[in-house]
């Protein structure tokens, strides 16, 4: 199957291969959402800070990353982003789905937003099988923790350097970052 270049939200280039629901990184999106989970009934909601953009996310919810560079910056209008990556079979929306306006700069990078109170919204990675969230929009977190920090190399100046998780000066691979979201174990 042709490989295709993929870019991640901040324009990072990686490369994979799309199958159906899977992709070839050497796992299957739909192990990140353990039976067990979802026949549980475990569920998170999410919503904008109007509450008129909301959605849920079935299993457990795969651990956060902060990324430092100078586009998830500007969108969070914070000194990172702080998000997760889930599989789109996990996700779906509630409500308000007409009201997520988007941009997309020339590099790939994509800001999804409500088009009322202006606040980041979900929005899917590409052709690829994920759905980036970002973490302040969920109602629960207790269990939620972060486990890397990206481009600390193009950090803003002020910025101190986190307590917990993998540093990565740009971006680890694409196999490598989505499966350290997925782990268990660990800060």
């Amino acid at each position: 199957m042709p490989e295709e270049v993929w870019r991640d939200r901040c324009g990072q280039v990686a490369s994979c291969s799309p199958r159906g629901s899977e992709l070839l990184l050497g796992f299957e999106t739909q192990n990140f959402c353990t039976e067990d989970s979802v026949g549980k009934g475990l569920r998170v909601r999410g919503q904008c800070l109007c509450g008129r953009v909301a959605f849920e996310i079935a299993g457990k919810i795969p651990s956060l990353y902060q990324c430092h560079c100078s586009l998830c910056r500007k969108q969070s209008g914070a000194a990172s982003s702080t998000a997760t990556i889930v599989a789109s079979a996990n996700f779906r929306w509630l409500s308000g789905q007409e009201l997520v306006s988007s941009w997309i700069k020339e590099t790939g990078f994509r800001s999804d937003f409500c088009s009322n109170c202006g606040a980041p919204v979900p929005n899917p990675l590409r052709n690829l099988p994920y759905v980036w969230v970002p973490a302040g929009l969920l109602e629960e977190g207790k269990d939620l923790a972060i486990r890397m920090q990206l481009f600390v190399g193009s950090k803003a100046a002020w910025d101190q350097m986190p307590l917990c998780g993998v540093v990565y000066e740009t971006s680890p691979e694409l196999r490598e970052f989505v499966l350290l979201l997925h782990r268990t174990e660990g800060c």
